[in-house]
């Protein structure tokens, strides 16, 4: 999981928590909130991996209508 992760689960965590009072906060405690951030790290991992999926998928679609333009000249 890279620094980015973090810093964006961080974000997400901190603005769900600026949404709630102080009392919400009590009740939620601090380890929903280190499980939240690990859900949204999870979250944002599986969507890269997702990606990274598809730009491979891309690339070798792409790859493939060189060859093929290469081979027709």
């Amino acid at each position: 999981m890279s620094n980015r992760h973090h810093a964006l689960a961080d974000k997400v965590v901190a603005a769900f928590r600026d949404r709630l009072d102080a009392a919400e906060q009590g009740r939620i405690g601090e380890a929903r909130f280190r499980e939240l951030h690990e859900i949204v790290c999870e979250a944002l991992s599986e969507e890269l991996d997702a990606t990274t999926e598809r730009i491979a998928a891309l690339l070798k679609e792409l790859r493939a209508e060189v060859e093929k333009r290469e081979l027709e000249l």
